[in-house]
């Protein structure tokens, strides 16, 4: 089971970027960061650039420490005021850091502000920076359609003014995007173009804001988790675990994160571990917000380690504080937590009123990101009680959500590329030709990414009429069947594709074997013959030895049109896999299974 997958719920993860993709953890407890153990005259002594790079890497960490730093430079600045470039770059720390704080409404209104001040002060390139803040400040708020086009606008204005640090953190905002929504080969793509940015941003003349590299490895774990790539997902992880900023609220994050994935590796010690550790790091209290968010994960990881009690107390701490201020969105999330707590409790109707509650809101909220979730938890319920039927019934209605999440993402890509907030101007400003050496690449680098962008949604655009339908409304059986290995792939539930040699059964017999086998077989089963003298069956919801076991159900019905040995293949689904590639294997299975009959006989 995908433990990650209901993330949503506790951390707005894009949104809250800096204080949960970019984190890490350490076998030890930080005490405190390097700000607390470097002695003040030393930390005084540091010129204006270092204390702002230093500001910035606390501000994730202790974010009420970072903020004390933040109004003492510019208390000492109120007769001594700094430079236009250098109040922006302290400007955008706070706008960061207002979002660690929890206070979004501050961080949009220092996001708008800044950029407005950049362009009046000529200093456009900064423009780049508040936009991406905004960004993420939208997302918390859970305004994900112009989080989304402040992102694309941020990537525009990077490439426009040659801004290599502004540029790399956007590409690592839109990969979380493209990760959430499935679209796991653009958010690979846009984690390459990342990586391959990185000594470039790290040598800009007059920096801004360098993400640490440790960032990199934690997003590529999300997507190699979002991928089904488990293993791979805890590698990442790990690689980021002795990076030094690992503290405080960074820490809690990280170790929550490893948590989740050790429990999807089955290693409920590991998960315990960390859930532990967790505890253990000192964070600011005072930003309930946070609290709020830590106690829904820690709901979420002890109801799994089966502690419900636990689970119960802390989720109950987290709707008290979200119910108290309207945030109606995490509330949603927090109730789903409690509904799945419900269920481990046998209180189904407690959890059904919960669960029909948050889903009819979200519809009206047009939550569809959320209502993907939710439909997974019935549909995750429906499994473990064997009742496949209402277990497929959420999964089209999980796949419809999904598809309208993606049609509000492809309409709010396509209103950007036609009426782009900022059209480029190249002539508001030059650069010396020996700055530049990275602009030759950051631009091609990003026309790639664009492109890549455009030709996506024009794709989309061509298929649109046909996403717009639910799998229940689908005709055309080989379309059922795409849709079918689209679910299995996005919900990460297993799929096996059974493949029957018929070669030795009369072809006036086929037709009259493969309704029978239809009658036998589930409704969200599809049975189809190949053109290669085999018959297909696709299996939602099986792994290979349940294909096996329907294959052993079914087994009368075929020795019935046939005198020879049962001749077959299995296949399962892999995030990789199309119809195709898929058949190809079960092909390959069957000259394996074939070629085990006849040693066995010889």
């Amino acid at each position: 089971m995908n433990l990650l997958r209901y993330g949503r719920y506790a951390y707005p993860v894009l949104a809250l970027f800096f204080g949960i993709i970019n984190i890490s953890l350490t076998s030890k407890v930080h005490a405190y960061t390097e700000r607390f153990t470097l002695p003040e005259e030393v930390y005084q002594a540091k010129t204006l650039a270092e204390k702002l790079s230093f500001i910035a890497w606390l501000s994730p960490q202790y974010a009420k420490s970072a903020q004390q730093l933040i109004e003492q430079l510019e208390s000492a600045h109120v007769n001594n005021p700094l430079s236009d470039s250098y109040r922006l770059q302290l400007s955008f720390i706070s706008c960061l850091n207002n979002i660690n704080l929890g206070d979004v409404d501050s961080a949009l209104s220092i996001a708008k502000q800044g950029a407005q001040q950049a362009v009046k002060l000529q200093l456009d390139h900064a423009k780049a920076y508040f936009v991406e803040c905004e960004a993420r400040a939208l997302q918390q708020k859970g305004q994900s359609l112009l989080s989304h086009f402040a992102n694309e606008e941020a990537i525009q204005l990077a490439q426009q003014y040659d801004q290599p640090q502004a540029l790399l953190l956007a590409l690592m905002t839109k990969a979380i995007r493209d990760s959430d929504l499935g679209h796991f080969t653009q958010a690979a793509e846009g984690m390459r173009l990342a990586t391959a940015l990185y000594p470039t941003a790290k040598a800009q003349p007059s920096s801004w804001f360098l993400a640490p590299k440790s960032y990199l490895n934690l997003i590529t774990s999300n997507l190699m988790y979002s991928s089904g790539n488990t293993a791979s997902a805890f590698e990442y992880a790990k690689k980021a675990e002795d990076d030094s900023q690992s503290n405080g609220t960074v820490g809690v994050m990280i170790a929550h994160f490893l948590a989740r994935i050790s429990l999807t590796l089955g290693d409920l010690e590991a998960a315990e571990q960390y859930l532990r550790k967790s505890q253990e790091i000192e964070i600011e209290t005072h930003n309930l917000l946070y609290v709020a968010h830590f106690n829904a994960q820690e709901a979420f990881i002890e109801m799994h380690l089966g502690h419900l009690d636990k689970a119960l107390q802390a989720i109950t701490k987290s709707i008290n504080h979200f119910s108290s201020i309207d945030e109606n969105t995490n509330l949603m999330r927090a109730n789903r937590t409690l509904a799945m707590i419900y269920f481990k409790q046998n209180k189904q109707d407690q959890a059904f009123a919960l669960m029909n509650s948050i889903i009819t809101k979200a519809n009206l909220e047009r939550q569809y990101h959320d209502l993907v979730d939710f439909h997974q938890v019935l549909s995750d319920f429906y499994v473990q009680n064997n009742n496949y039927e209402q277990a497929f019934r959420q999964q089209t209605l999980k796949f419809d959500a999904s598809q309208k999440a993606h049609e509000m993402m492809a309409d709010a890509q396509l209103a950007f590329f036609n009426a782009s907030r900022s059209a480029p101007n190249t002539n508001q400003h030059s650069v010396e030709k020996d700055t530049l050496s990275y602009k030759a690449q950051n631009i091609a680098l990003l026309s790639v990414g664009v492109l890549a962008l455009l030709a996506s949604y024009m794709v989309f655009i061509n298929r649109k009429p046909k996403l717009e339908s639910t799998i229940a409304d689908m005709t055309d059986p080989m379309m059922q069947i795409e849709a079918a290995l689209t679910q299995a792939k996005y919900s990460q539930y297993p799929l096996t594709l059974l493949l029957l040699n018929t070669r030795h059964i009369r072809t006036v017999d086929l037709g009259l074997m493969q309704t029978k086998i239809q009658k036998s077989l589930r409704e969200q089963d599809h049975i189809w013959r190949l053109d290669t003298g085999k018959m297909a069956i696709i299996l939602p919801f099986a792994t290979e030895n349940g294909a096996k076991k329907v294959l052993e159900q079914l087994s009368d019905i075929i020795k019935s049109y046939q005198n020879t040995p049962l001749n077959f293949g299995v296949a399962t689904l892999q995030q990789p896999d199309n119809l195709q590639s898929l058949v190809k294997r079960a092909e390959l299975n069957i000259l394996t299974h074939y070629q085990k009959q006849k040693n066995r006989s010889s």
